[in-house]
C-alpha cells in the first residue's frame, strides 16, 4: 500500500495554461454558474467552497477539494474576512487565480507560512508536507471504500497505515527543505520559494492502493499532470 511513497513524491507537471482573450468572458461566465450552484443566500461558505473547486479540478489532473491549499484559497478569496465568499469575490478571485501563476505562488507561500512572518521555517514546511500526505491518504481511503476493493480495505485502515508510516514523508520533507535552502539560512523567503515552485518536479504527494491513485498538490503553480 504505497510502499515507496518517498520516491513517489516526485511527479512532473505542466504549468496550467491560463485563459486569454475571448476565453476570459467564458471563464467568468462559468465561474458565475458555479457560484450560483454553490451559494447559499448569496454567499459561499467554506464547506460549499470546497465543492465549488470542481471548476478547477475539471481542468486539472489533481485533487484540490479538502486540501491544505484549498483552505488558504478560501481565506484569500474572502477579502472582507467575514467567513463567506460573495459572487464578486469568487468570480474575480478564481478568474485571477487561473490567469496569474504568480498569484498561485503567493497563495501557496501563505499556506506554508502559518505564522505569517513572511518566511517559511523548516517546521512549517515539514508540517505542510505532512498535512498533505495525510490528506492524500484520507481522500484515497474514501475513494477506495466507496468504489469497493478486493481486499475489503476500509478508509480507516488506509489512514491508519499512513499515520504509522509518517516518518517516511517527514524524512523526505526535511531533505527537500535542505535542498531548497541552498544557503543554509534555516528559512525560505518568498524569492527562494518562488524559484522552487517554478522549477521543481516535486509538485504532489501521491497515495496509492491497489489500482487507485490520489494526488494532492504541494503547490498551486503547476496544476496539470503530464
Amino acid at each position: 500500500m504505497g510502499g515507496k511513497q518517498g520516491k513517489e513524491l516526485v511527479i512532473n507537471a505542466d504549468t496550467y495554461v491560463p485563459a486569454q482573450g475571448g476565453q476570459s468572458q467564458a471563464l467568468e461566465a462559468e465561474c458565475r454558474e458555479v457560484f450560483n450552484r454553490s451559494a447559499v443566500n448569496g454567499n459561499i461558505t467554506k464547506d460549499r467552497f470546497h465543492e465549488s473547486l470542481l471548476i478547477l479540478e475539471k481542468n486539472t489532473a489533481l485533487r484540490l477539494r479538502d486540501t491544505p491549499l484549498a483552505e488558504k484559497m478560501f481565506f484569500y478569496l474572502d477579502q472582507d474576512n467575514n467567513g463567506l465568499i460573495s459572487e464578486s469575490e469568487f468570480v474575480r478571485g478564481i478568474s485571477d487565480f487561473i490567469r496569474d501563476p504568480d498569484l498561485r505562488i503567493r497563495i501557496t507561500f501563505m499556506a506554508y507560512d502559518k505564522d505569517n512572518d513572511k518566511v517559511i521555517r523548516p517546521r512549517e514546511f515539514i508540517e505542510f508536507i505532512e498535512e498533505s500526505w495525510k490528506c492524500a491518504f484520507r481522500c484515497l481511503g474514501n475513494k477506495v471504500e466507496k468504489s469497493g476493493n478486493r481486499y475489503n480495505m476500509s478508509a480507516a485502515k488506509i489512514e491508519r497505515w499512513a499515520t504509522q508510516n509518517r516518518e517516511t514523508v517527514l524524512q523526505e520533507a526535511e531533505k527537500l527543505f535542505r535542498e531548497i535552502d541552498r544557503q543554509s539560512r534555516g528559512y525560505l523567503d518568498f524569492a527562494t520559494f518562488q524559484v522552487w515552485c517554478r522549477t521543481t518536479d516535486v509538485t504532489t504527494v501521491v497515495a496509492t492502493f491497489d489500482n487507485e491513485v490520489m494526488e494532492i498538490p504541494l503547490s498551486l503553480y503547476k496544476l496539470e499532470r503530464q
